[in-house]
């Protein structure tokens, strides 16, 4: 009954980012993709706001590309990006 997933891993945490492959796999096993177009997905890379970066930016932007994800960097603690995914999932739902 979703319409929407958001994939969030730690950007200070390879292993998180490394999960992503996993948690994605899982997604497609559980849902039943529309015949409106692709199931919208958005991948967050959150903890931003902190110094010891395992994950580049790229490195994301390059998975998310390879899996027709959408690719945001946010920050919780700091309220960086998050109001800019939501509003993302808002129109890609009403798309869909």
């Amino acid at each position: 009954g979703s319409d929407c997933c958001f994939l969030v891993f730690d950007v200070t945490s390879a292993s998180s980012f490394e999960g992503l492959e996993k948690w994605h796999k899982q997604l497609f096993l559980q849902i039943e993709p529309g015949e409106d177009g692709p199931f919208p997905v958005a991948v967050i890379g959150n903890k931003t706001d902190l110094e010891k970066r395992e994950v580049s930016t790229e490195q994301g932007e390059e998975w998310s590309r390879l899996h027709k994800a959408e690719y945001f960097e946010t920050s919780a603690k700091a309220a960086t990006n998050v109001q800019e995914v939501f509003e993302w999932a808002v129109r890609a739902v009403l798309r869909n």
